[in-house]
């Protein structure tokens, strides 16, 4: 099935009807999306392990600065480059190609075996990257920020991760805007922003990012399902839910003690 781009309503971070959707504006697709709706697969994943909420993948800062950076820099200002094309013109940036396409432009070059853990890094790389190009279209940034300022927002960023490692549970694929990611980009945009006078919080700036965080994982997710369906079978179970409820009674049981 070729995948329909067509899912994100701007400015309200949600799943829109494209094709295939119904009137009343939810989305319905039999993509295998899990950003839409999560199935049964295997319990778990070469590069997966048990944790005590079930089934978890670690992915380290370490591999983004190591094997990522690059690509993430280049795609990032050439997004920035049409961003601004657009800011300044009478063109919708909808009408422009986004920063996921320019993902997968970058990796047709990219010669590193994908191990698990690769994969949900270009995969968490698509939803920041779309979610810093949306986010950056709502600020009053007008001036194209040069060479030096593009690679300084990437290596602050590489620096800021480096030493961090992220946890990929079950519940990402329903709730990716607890992504503790999301959080160390917001800080550093934050920082870099100062320099082209604006002055927006970290806090402002990660709900904005989580606003299209999701979108953008969709959108990256759909570019290439194959790449990406070991990901959800090596954190899902039949029993994600089951498991999930437990949980919640478990903690319900402790607050009212």
């Amino acid at each position: 099935m070729r995948p329909n781009p067509s899912v994100m309503s701007v400015g309200e971070g949600r799943l829109a009807a494209g094709r295939g959707g119904n009137e009343a504006g939810k989305s319905v697709c039999s993509c295998r999306c899990p950003y839409l709706s999560t199935g049964d697969t295997t319990l778990a994943g070469k590069g997966a392990r048990m944790s005590g909420n079930g089934v978890e993948l670690k992915i380290t800062g370490a591999t983004f600065k190591v094997d990522l950076l690059e690509l993430f820099s280049s795609v990032f200002k050439t997004s920035l480059k049409l961003l601004m094309t657009f800011k300044t013109g009478v063109v919708l940036l909808d009408a422009a190609p986004s920063a996921v396409g320019g993902l997968f432009g970058a990796l047709k070059a990219f010669k590193r075996q994908e191990t698990i853990e690769l994969k949900a890094w270009i995969l968490a790389l698509g939803g920041i990257l779309y979610a810093l190009e949306r986010t950056i279209n709502e600020l009053p940034l007008v001036q194209m920020p040069d060479e030096g300022q593009l690679k300084e927002f990437s290596n602050e960023l590489a620096v800021r991760v480096q030493t961090r490692s992220y946890t990929i549970e079950p519940d990402f694929f329903s709730n990716p805007g607890n992504f503790r990611l999301l959080d160390d980009v917001a800080h550093e945009l934050s920082v870099w922003l100062v320099r082209f006078g604006i002055s927006e919080s970290p806090h402002a700036l990660e709900l904005r990012l989580k606003n299209y965080f999701a979108p953008g994982l969709h959108r990256t997710w759909m570019k290439d399902q194959p790449r990406f369906a070991p990901l959800e079978e090596a954190l899902n179970s039949p029993f994600s839910d089951a498991l999930k409820q437990q949980q919640e009674f478990e903690g319900y049981l402790q607050y009212v003690e």
